[in-house]
């Protein structure tokens, strides 16, 4: 958990104790295709990143289409 944590670019200029502060309320996920990290609308109680695979970040317009806002990739 830690090496993921210290490769990311938001996370990257902690030090080991901060890291390890970090890596203690860290939970890793993983999910299937298709399945939803979150929903519009949902609480932000925390942010993610993403490590390995691709997370399809959209909204849905008013007439239930997806808008694509991101394709989000490891980092």
């Amino acid at each position: 958990m830690i090496d993921a944590l210290r490769n990311t670019p938001l996370l990257s200029r902690l030090g080991e104790q901060q890291l390890q502060r970090v890596s203690a309320r860290a939970v890793h996920r993983t999910l299937d295709e298709g399945q939803w990290l979150f929903r519009q609308g949902d609480p932000a109680r925390r942010f993610y990143i993403v490590v390995e695979g691709q997370l399809r970040l959209f909204r849905l317009s008013p007439e239930g289409t997806e808008k694509v806002i991101e394709i989000v990739s490891p980092g």
